[in-house]
């Protein structure tokens, strides 16, 4: 009788990049030249220029244009919004209604400033206001403390839930305690459980 056992090999989650991609990619991030558009993404109106490619290089070296301030190497506004952008039409498939959508991080700074009516114009125009909001899977939204910090914010309406990421410990109690504060302000009853990610 044959041996109808197979050997399954597990195929990796994340492809790696072969050599040639890999050639391009050290290639953008050592470019110096300034301000040089590298990516352009309209449907995310966001740009990446060479600058920001730089921040990328968790190596960068020696005078290097951006070296001498470590501020300048943290992750920007364009590149967490493009990238989360990138998970959602990912998500998304081409496919419409959308069942994912990523605000980008000039969302929070105004409804944490203002208020739900400020960013209600944006609901709109990115069409998760009102009832399309209920029909997502999934609604991120990257919010930045103190210019220096990084969270995620995670909206799961089917759910009815709330999920809040922060990798750093120190301040996360706080830094949660204001994203979901706001989150019943923008959500009210539409997500009621909450969770807290922080690690």
């Amino acid at each position: 009788m044959a041996n109808t056992t197979h050997e399954q090999r597990e195929e990796p989650i994340v492809k790696p990049l072969s050599e040639a991609t890999l050639n391009k990619v050290r290639q953008v991030i050592l470019d110096r030249e300034r301000g040089k558009v590298i990516i352009e993404n309209r449907k995310a109106r966001v740009q990446l220029f060479s600058e920001d490619m730089w921040r990328l290089n968790p190596n960068p070296p020696v005078n290097h244009p951006v070296i001498d301030d470590d501020h300048k190497l943290w992750l920007n506004d364009s590149i967490i919004d493009l990238y989360l952008h990138m998970v959602a039409e990912r998500y998304n498939n081409g496919k419409e209604p959308k069942k994912a959508h990523a605000f980008g991080s000039f969302f929070w700074s105004q409804l944490l400033v203002h208020g739900p009516k400020k960013v209600e114009s944006l609901t709109r125009k990115s069409k998760v206001g009102g009832d399309n909001l209920l029909r997502l899977d999934f609604l991120f939204i990257p919010a930045n403390f103190n210019g220096s910090h990084w969270t995620l914010g995670v909206v799961r309406p089917k759910e009815k839930r709330l999920e809040f990421y922060d990798s750093m410990r120190g301040g996360a109690a706080n830094r949660s305690e204001i994203f979901f504060r706001v989150r019943t302000s923008y959500c009210g009853n539409n997500t009621v459980s909450a969770t807290d990610q922080s690690r």
